[in-house]
């Protein structure tokens, strides 16, 4: 269509030109011909363009010589908006940046409404002039095509003209519909071009967040390397997260200007913008002038930085909000702007638990281990001075049994042997109560142990009972292992030890014990083929005073609890494989290279 008649009186600035001789019809067909032989050749050259940027001024340059005018502009659909916002070539007027038109407005309006190109001649005497073109006297005939992929408005392309008396023709609209058809496929091409670039690099900006966290950076830093990666990728110079401590939203991990785009330390839940997102439980994005809830300072701090647009997103656990991630623009946020910043919200939110877990943990860690160093003082301390008393009573019932067992009776005497033989077992279980005690307490140095040494010395130890049962031992390899002496001694002895008075009536009792050497660790084990224990007590047999009942035999139940105690104090592992009536084989590991118990032992 045209907004007014095409006009014969005016030049053509068009590829259009009668040549002398030649018939009028023809000599439009042949410029027709050129034309479309033109626009074949722009169209290959922008199709093959993929910045949106470098496009856009691209297709200005060859619409204006298509059709011979001397300025052209395109204006992009903003869907958000609903304007249509013009883009400048590097060489145009800077008019331009105050103009954003809305549909049916001016001539661009018209034809992004419409959907159909329009000419205007005489433009300034047009009731479709735009003021700030007939102002500055920039436009004396327009003609603009629509911008359509698929049915869909991307824009507007316009060819305008200030030479007095300029009338742009059908034939020139022909033209420029061609051409802005090819052009709108390429800048869709762009578009999308430009968006998976975008998607990409936001992608490995979420992926470089994500390994940050896997590496453990404390939460202040973390939650600062989110804001700033997110306020890079947006474009934007400020965001900032606020984290909900009882019914406030308190001020933490701020990047560029949040500070002072968000000028309270705290806020209620519900109060401005960001705690509205904390009580809806949701997503806002909106402009700062359509909202009721922007409290006056922050509104304030918003228009002295320029700022006309918010985004808050909630950062959530589970259905638990837990703070809300902000940004403020002088923009409008988009679509694909709320998923990313979801996206680092999530992020986020799994910082901040992940952060608060490990502190929880810490903390009862520390209070743990507290309370195992008191109660180790406690034991120690007990069972140091149950040891007087002890020596006491067996040294007076020595005595009475030596000096005047001839003058008791049968039964005084047996009550007397019966409190010697209960002062030895309790003699016997405070001495491995101060063993377990000063597991970790003793500052004695490491040193290269020879397990063939050790298990030598202890099958010595042993070899009476070894020797009555008629045990046979079977001694594999044995390595060496960096421990200190004594313990690794408790270690073997209480293993070997076990392994005998739990063969129970075997025919043929064997022990074995023997070590696997592994690239960061030593494995070693004690087998034997006893009574074995039931699967329900593979865990307990490790707790204090826990013993099978199935054989009697001289015990205080701590000897396991010990073995565990020094191996993982070593940072190993201690565990069993039993069977009931088959046998037993506890394995326990021990590290090469010792982490906790290098310096003098202490776990």
């Amino acid at each position: 269509m045209t907004g007014e008649p095409a006009g014969n009186g005016g030049e053509n600035h068009g590829l259009v030109g009668i040549a002398e001789g030649v018939p009028p019809d023809v000599a439009r067909d042949r410029d027709r011909t050129r034309r479309l032989e033109a626009i074949q050749a722009v169209t290959a050259e922008i199709t093959r363009e993929l910045d949106l940027g470098t496009l856009l001024n691209l297709i200005i340059e060859r619409a204006i010589a298509l059709v011979g005018s001397q300025h052209g502009r395109i204006w992009l659909w903003d869907e958000t908006e609903q304007l249509l916002m013009p883009k400048v070539p590097t060489q145009s007027e800077e008019f331009i940046h105050e103009v954003s038109v809305p549909l049916g407005e001016s001539v661009v309006g018209i034809v992004a409404e419409r959907g159909e190109g329009i000419i205007v001649n005489d433009y300034a005497a047009s009731p479709l002039a735009h003021p700030v073109l007939v102002r500055r006297t920039l436009c004396a005939a327009i003609v603009a095509e629509p911008l359509l992929y698929r049915g869909r408005l991307l824009g507007v392309i316009t060819a305008y003209d200030a030479t007095p008396g300029r009338a742009f023709t059908e034939d020139d609209r022909a033209v420029l519909t061609l051409f802005a058809g090819q052009a709108a496929i390429a800048i869709e091409n762009a578009r999308l071009f430009e968006e998976s670039s975008r998607r990409g690099s936001r992608l490995s900006a979420i992926l470089d967040v994500t390994k940050r966290l896997a590496r453990g950076v404390d939460l202040p830093a973390m939650l600062t390397s989110i804001v700033e990666e997110a306020m890079r990728l947006f474009e934007v110079d400020n965001a900032g997260f606020r984290l909900l401590e009882g019914d406030d939203l308190v001020l933490a991990g701020l990047a560029g200007h949040a500070a002072a785009a968000m000028p309270r330390q705290r806020i209620k839940v519900g109060q401005s913008l960001s705690g509205k997102v904390v009580e809806l439980g949701r997503t806002i994005r909106c402009d700062f002038a359509s909202s009721v809830d922007v409290v006056p300072d922050s509104a304030a701090a918003a228009k002295r930085l320029g700022y006309t647009h918010f985004l808050g997103v909630p950062l959530q656990v589970g259905e638990r909000i837990i703070g809300v991630l902000s940004f403020r623009a002088a923009r409008a946020f988009t679509a694909p702007d709320q998923e990313l910043a979801e996206a680092f919200a999530g992020q986020a939110a799994i910082a901040i638990e992940q952060s608060r877990l490990l502190a929880s943990t810490e903390a009862q860690a520390s209070a743990l281990k507290a309370k195992n160093a008191e109660l180790d003082t406690f034991v120690y301390s007990v069972s140091h001075d149950l040891k007087s008393p002890l020596v006491s009573i067996e040294g007076l019932s020595s005595v009475l049994l030596g000096e005047y067992g001839d003058r008791l009776d049968g039964d005084a005497r047996n009550f007397l042997e019966r409190i010697q033989a209960n002062v030895q077992h309790l003699e016997r279980l405070i001495a491995d109560l101060l063993a377990l005690s000063r597991i970790g307490r003793e500052a004695r140095p490491l040193e290269d142990v020879d397990l063939a040494e050790v298990v030598g010395a202890v099958l010595e130890e042993l070899s009476v009972a070894v020797d009555a049962r008629g045990v046979e031992v079977v001694r594999g390899e044995l390595a060496r292992v960096r421990a200190i002496r004594a313990q690794m001694e408790q270690v073997i002895r209480n293993l070997l030890s076990n392994a005998v008075k739990y063969l129970g009536d075997t025919e043929r009792p064997r022990v074995e014990i023997r070590t696997i050497e592994r690239d960061d660790e030593i494995e070693g084990l004690v087998r034997d083929n006893g009574i074995g224990i039931d699967s329900a007590y593979h865990e307990k047999v490790f707790e204090m005073f826990q013993r099978l009942n199935d054989v009697e035999v001289p015990g205080t139940g701590l000897g396991l609890p010990i073995v565990k105690k020094i191996v993982e104090g070593a940072g190993g592992r201690i565990w069993i494989e039993s069977t009931r009536g088959v046998g037993t084989t506890v394995h326990f590991t021990w590290p090469r290279a010792q982490g906790r118990g290098e310096d003098h032992g202490t776990s």
